[in-house]
């Protein structure tokens, strides 16, 4: 500590949050500390003998065996052989939520609640539909038996964490990256609810179950008011901030309503509503794409949203949506299809920090081309299934697709390799004219003209430039002269219909290099002929004087 100087207790605490290296690792240590905490709890969670899945809309399955009936009876006998609970065996599969309303609701939790008390006791047996019995005692947990799943939506929420916590501490002021964090601590809260639902059994009473809803009903409302408020006000304002905060007390208070009265009809509404944000999330990001239309950068940075978000959407649509509205299970399970929502969040905090943000868009139209292949594929196996009235056939699919699409990919792969060759022999052609053009004056016409052919920019100017250089997020392009001397700068390529990216950086070079070998080679060959020719006039001039004197 310097001399005379006192720093106190609250600049102390200032100074490591000023500094975005050391404020990320405090948040990245709160983080890693909440999900091992999450992890450890949701690992001694308890499990039942007996856990009851939905396998249709009006049929389960108990450990695999069955399907039965939603309504047919199940018994749990205890050790001396008394019935204690006959119950439907639909109320006991506890991913889904009871159906009508309040009275209906807080029925089949109390079956519930009891079910949970019975099979706490030793030597209970639940008796299915058919008379066979399954042990539903309660099995430990621990780490060893902690599901796929579980780990898997925990990691989501890390991640997810991590990046909004990145985006926060480069840009602290900015409105987009504020709720942007809100939005990953969202995901966060709703990847832990999905973890502890991956354990979710008969040994966890009703009110755990209430509370794990409430908990992901509160993640999903917070995640999409977020994004709502995100592109409500980014890049330019939609709505007043006064709008935003009347909509985030009224889903808290639908929230509220919920975690108050519980029943399948307020669960139902505010499923709704969480469909109903998502919406809104589209329709501000088309109405936000739509006014930066004409800046490059924000062009890209909304075709990369968009390309995500379609992806997203058609993924978990395919996956998730359409074999639910078909009467099947989900393809896969809910942690592996929230992890897709990966995607959108980092392609958000890409656009947002327009980190390389020229290189973005063609990933992102490949984002959307596989999005959309993975969709037809399931689109096919699903068409198949209808038809023939089979399971799911994702060989047949796949077979499909082979006889199809390989030929048709081989033919578009064939036609950029001809569109490839025939743009190298342009640039060639265009790279022997400037190097032999004659005159200063005129190689340097013939280059503009060459970076005008091959980059179509809106300006050129003169600038002070070594080498290759993309500038202000793809708009600019520095490009160093081939003869020495002031460089060039083209902006807005294409017509400004797009950005300049890593490719053009690097056919500005090779130009650049293929030029200047050109000229050292025509120089090379022009100091050989003057070389050449004054060796001819000093043997002609040796030869001539000698015969001159001879005579």
């Amino acid at each position: 500590m310097l001399p005379g100087r006192v720093i106190g207790a609250g600049t102390m605490l200032k100074l490591p949050i000023r500094n975005p290296a050391n404020g990320f690792a405090l948040l990245a240590l709160m983080t890693l500390v909440i999900v091992a905490g999450a992890a450890l709890w949701i690992a001694r969670l308890p499990m039942a003998g007996a856990v009851v899945e939905p396998v249709h809309p009006a049929m389960v399955s108990v450990n695999g065996l069955g399907p039965f009936p939603d309504r047919a009876p199940a018994r749990f006998v205890d050790g001396a052989g008394q019935v204690r609970l006959t119950v439907p065996l639909g109320t006991l599969a506890l991913l889904r939520e009871p159906e009508g309303g309040v009275a209906e609701s807080r029925a089949a939790y109390a079956q519930r609640e009891l079910a949970s008390r019975l099979v706490r006791e030793p030597g209970m047996m639940l008796v299915l539909p058919d008379h066979r019995r399954i042990a539903a005692s309660i099995v430990p947990g621990g780490l060893a038996r902690m599901p796929a799943g579980a780990w898997l939506a925990l990691a989501m929420g890390l991640v997810s964490a991590l990046t909004g916590w990145w985006l926060l501490v480069l840009r602290p002021h900015e409105w987009a990256a504020r709720t942007f964090a809100l939005s990953a601590a969202a995901m966060l809260l709703a990847a832990i609810t999905i973890a502890a639902a991956e354990k979710l059994s008969l040994a966890m009473g009703a009110a755990f179950q209430l509370r794990l809803s409430w908990a992901n009903l509160l993640a999903a409302h917070g995640y999409g008011l977020s994004l709502v408020a995100l592109f409500a006000r980014y890049p330019t304002p939609l709505l007043p901030r006064r709008v935003l905060g009347l909509a985030a007390v009224g889903m808290g208070l639908l929230w509220a309503a919920s975690l108050a009265v519980p029943s399948g009809a307020l669960f139902l509404a505010n499923t709704a509503m969480v469909a109903a944000e998502g919406l809104a999330i589209v329709a501000l990001s088309l109405i936000q794409a739509w006014r930066a239309r004409r800046d490059p950068a924000l062009r890209v940075a909304f075709r990369l949203i968009g390309a995500s978000l379609l992806a997203c959407l058609l993924f978990f649509l395919a996956v998730n949506v359409i074999p639910q509205m078909l009467g099947y299970v989900d393809l896969i399970g809910t942690p592996l299809s929230s992890c897709v929502f990966l995607l959108f969040n980092l392609a958000l905090a890409v656009a947002i920090t327009r980190y390389r943000l020229f290189d973005l868009g063609g990933w992102a139209m490949g984002v959307a081309w596989f999005a959309l292949g993975i969709v037809g594929v399931l689109l096919v196996d699903i068409a198949l299934v209808a038809l023939t009235g089979a399971t799911w056939t994702l060989s047949g699919a796949f077979l499909l697709a082979a006889v199809i699409w390989l030929p048709l990919r081989e033919a578009l792969l064939r036609q950029a390799d001809r569109r490839r060759t025939r743009d190298d022999l342009v640039l060639l052609r265009g790279a022997s004219r400037v190097a032999f053009a004659l005159g200063p004056d005129e190689q340097q016409r013939q280059w503009r003209f060459l970076l005008e052919q091959r980059f179509a920019p809106l300006t050129i100017a003169a600038c002070a430039s070594e080498r290759a250089a993309i500038r202000d997020d793809g708009r600019g392009l520095e490009v160093p002269s081939p003869f020495g001397g002031e460089g060039l700068v083209l902006r807005f390529a294409g017509q400004g219909s797009r950005l300049f990216g890593s490719t053009d950086r690097t056919v500005a070079e090779a130009l650049v290099q293929q030029v200047r070998e050109m000229v050292a080679a025509r120089e090379a060959y022009d100091r050989g002929v003057q070389e050449e020719r004054r060796r001819i006039a000093r043997d002609l001039h040796d030869d001539v004087g000698a015969r001159l004197m001879t005579s």
